[in-house]
C-alpha cells in the first residue's frame, strides 16, 4: 500500500484581503513527489472527530479550504490504494495575521 505525503512545508494557512477568506490549503503527493488528484481530503474538529468541511483536490494535487473558523482540526487525505493521511493542525487568527 502506497503513502500520502502532505507536506508541512506546502501546506499553507491562506490569508485574503482583510481576513475575509481565512483558509487552510495544501497539496497532496505520493512517495515520488507526484501531485495526486481527487483525493479526498476531510477537516474534522479535533474535539469530536464532526466533518466541518470536505474538498477533493484538483488535477495539480491541491486543495483549500476557505472560510474557516480558529479551532484544533484533523486534516485527513484519503485515497484508494493509499493508506489514509492524518494530521492534527491548530488554525488561530490574531489580528489578522498567521498564528
Amino acid at each position: 500500500m502506497h503513502k500520502f505525503i502532505l507536506s508541512v512545508i506546502i501546506m499553507s494557512l491562506c490569508f485574503e484581503s482583510f481576513g475575509q477568506s481565512e483558509g487552510i490549503s495544501g497539496k497532496i503527493v505520493d512517495e515520488q513527489q507526484q501531485a495526486l488528484a481527487y483525493v479526498t481530503v476531510f477537516l474534522k474538529k479535533s474535539s469530536d472527530s464532526t466533518i466541518y468541511k470536505v474538498e477533493t483536490t484538483n488535477e495539480a494535487g491541491s486543495f483549500q479550504f476557505t472560510g474557516v473558523q480558529e479551532g484544533s482540526y484533523l486534516l485527513k487525505a484519503e485515497f484508494l490504494g493509499y493508506k489514509p493521511f492524518q494530521k492534527e493542525i491548530n488554525f488561530k487568527m490574531a489580528d489578522g495575521k498567521q498564528e
